[in-house]
């Protein structure tokens, strides 16, 4: 094995003292350590309520690409004009009346999918969105604002570690504390609202979450 991490490179702040130390080492094995392109720590990405940073390696490998999916997203529908357009689609139906044969049924259904379809994949109406498989449903952007501005002053905080009283700390400390009440708060909102939605066949789902 071969420690891939600069020695003395400190990966821990305690959140007691705020003293900076080095707990842990990073190996690699021999026969991949000459596919290490960079192994650091960034202290910027460190989460709230946490004391450890973020070891980040990079490894030139390469790996088989994923494809990935758009999904529809519903939050940025354009509600008013997706409602003037099913108007509209409507009526060239004509006036609504009671189906009175099987196929006059199945020609109905025909006619509402290919509405509905129209509609749907009118990107201008229903916007698209990447799927990924780290995704966070109560993300937001207020939360995305406050990462980027903790990541920033974290990393001036790290630079600045050995000037203890520097004023840049007081305003990470604060920043993280800010940020770790804002996910807080988006957790529980989306908790509920999720709540509010379940129907009887998610029940289950909740009994084992709770």
């Amino acid at each position: 094995l071969v420690m891939t991490l600069e020695p003395g490179v400190p990966m821990l702040q305690a959140l007691s003292t705020g003293n900076y130390t080095r707990v842990d080492n990073i190996f690699c094995s021999s026969n991949l350590v000459d596919h290490v392109v960079r192994c650091e720590t960034v202290p910027e990405r460190r989460q709230p309520k946490t004391d450890h940073m973020p070891i980040i390696t990079w490894v030139a490998l390469e790996a088989k690409r994923v494809m990935k999916e758009d999904r529809l997203d519903w939050r940025k529908v354009k509600w008013k004009e997706f409602k003037e357009e099913l108007e509209k689609e409507l009526k060239e139906l004509g006036e609504p009346k009671e189906y009175e044969t099987a196929e006059e049924f199945w020609d109905g259904r025909r006619k509402w999918q290919r509405i509905i379809g129209k509609l749907v994949n009118n990107e201008k109406l229903v916007p698209r969105t990447k799927m990924t498989p780290y995704q966070r449903r109560w993300w937001n952007k207020t939360l995305e604002r406050l990462r980027k501005k903790c990541r920033k002053l974290g990393k001036k905080s790290y630079w600045k570690r050995f000037e203890v009283e520097n004023p840049i700390h007081k305003a990470f400390r604060i920043a993280r504390q800010r940020y770790s009440q804002e996910i807080k708060k988006a957790k529980a909102e989306k908790w509920a609202e999720w709540l509010r939605e379940v129907d009887e066949s998610g029940l289950w789902d909740v009994a084992s979450l709770v």
